[in-house]
């Protein structure tokens, strides 16, 4: 039977798999073809924070709201002997397979863009789309200076003093477009999430560890890689 957008709750969508050892959470609703909505890498983040407010396209697809690594109740575990897209990227492949899902439609925000991106370069034939809303990585800013003001907010909110519901609040508001979603239930989930020791932790290391394989994976594709089918025209 179908479920009302308001039976959707948290709890009710709320699913976790094993990946090569590693905890992957994430949110289900809806049946169809598989959409895999992958949250930026913010303090705070998941895919229930950054998606919960689309559920509705679960009328229309098999809605996976995913919780990267590092974020949500996904490992806190950071990676060795991989940067940290890759790592995402194995593990969500890994999600897929244990799912029965061939491919899936992955909008993808910020670091959830970067993470998109490795799947489209290294699994081309799991992607039937990709949607891609300011990725990490994948794109030259050319209209304002860098840093953004959003990512000054971001790698500033574990700096000295240390983070507070203000700095939280200031880089909410930075990020949303539309400031009357900025809540107070927001503001202080989200500050809980980041401040959660183990979650602080693998944040730490991320801001602190650049994802320095960018470079090996382009020269394994070559200068000139042939493109994704999803990025090619009629």
């Amino acid at each position: 039977m179908t479920q009302t957008i308001e039976e959707l709750t948290f709890d009710a969508t709320s699913r976790t798999a094993v990946i090569d050892g590693h905890r992957v959470h994430y949110n289900e609703a809806g049946t169809g073809t598989p959409l895999v909505l992958l949250h930026g890498g913010g303090p705070g983040a998941s895919g229930w924070s950054n998606f919960h407010q689309n559920l509705a396209l679960s009328n229309n697809f098999r809605v996976l709201m995913v919780d990267q690594p590092g974020y949500g109740g996904s490992t806190k575990i950071p990676p060795v002997d991989e940067c940290r897209s890759e790592f995402a990227m194995r593990l969500l492949v890994g999600l897929l397979d244990e799912l029965d899902i061939e491919a899936a439609h992955i909008p993808g925000n910020s670091f959830g863009g970067r993470t998109a991106i490795q799947m489209a370069l290294h699994h081309p034939g799991r992607v039937l789309d990709l949607i891609l809303m300011g990725p990490a990585g994948g794109s030259l800013n050319i209209f304002a200076p860098e840093p953004t003001e959003g990512m000054k907010h971001l790698y500033g909110f574990f700096a000295e003093p240390g983070p507070s519901i203000e700095k939280m609040q200031a880089l909410v508001d930075t990020f949303l477009y539309d400031k009357s979603l900025s809540t107070t239930e927001l503001v202080r989930s989200r500050y809980e999430a980041a401040v959660d020791p183990e979650t602080r932790a693998f944040y730490t290391k991320f801001l602190s560890t650049p994802d320095t394989q960018r470079a090996a994976t382009v020269a394994r594709l070559g200068p000139d890689p042939a493109p994704h089918p999803a990025a090619m025209g009629p």
